[in-house]
């Protein structure tokens, strides 16, 4: 009896689901609405210039010189804007793995390459800052080395053409969806 209960169950509503589950009009999302989406999705949680005040302050916390004069208020103000700029990092993931339900699937690999670049831009930021805080203050000392000081000169160099690099991709990313 059970078994014949599951066969008529089995018959009768797997089809049904099936053909809810492929039917082109449940999950369609039309271009026009893909497209304000998209740029919605972009620009709403923040915009470049939110982003550049960001990269600005971040940038400006890290120039404290911690070798010749320590001070726990720069210091703490500095991790805490790489801490800010490393959860922005997690959170264009999290709006990427939301906002794709929404999108066309070409605007889908538009928002996927957007994301992608945010977060490569946000990471170089970030490894920029560090690299800057560290070496700056070594370079600048009068008593290092001078092999000491080329190293860190050139860790400085490569974390920046990385860091231009990134924010270069995030720009045009950026500005190509918003300006569409």
């Amino acid at each position: 009896m059970k078994k014949r209960w599951v066969t008529i169950a089995f018959t009768l509503f797997v089809p049904i689901f099936l053909l809810f589950l492929y039917s082109p009009n449940v999950h369609a999302v039309s271009a026009a609405d893909s497209k304000t989406e998209l740029k919605t999705a972009v620009t709403t949680p923040m915009t470049m210039e939110n982003y550049q005040n960001i990269e600005n302050n971040l940038l400006s916390a890290a120039k404290y010189n911690d070798i010749t004069n320590p001070d726990k208020y720069a210091n703490k103000r500095f991790n805490s804007r790489l801490k800010n700029v490393m959860r922005l990092r997690k959170t264009a993931k999290k709006t990427y793995k939301h906002e794709k339900k929404f999108l066309t699937k070409g605007d889908r690999q538009i928002f996927k390459n957007y994301t992608s670049s945010l977060r490569n831009y946000l990471y170089a930021l970030h490894d920029y800052a560090v690299t800057y805080q560290e070496d700056v203050p070594v370079i600048n000392d009068q008593n290092t080395e001078s092999d000491t000081k080329n190293d860190a000169q050139t860790e400085l160099n490569q974390a920046k053409d990385t860091f231009d690099s990134s924010k270069t991709a995030w720009t045009n990313a950026y500005n190509s969806i918003v300006n569409q």
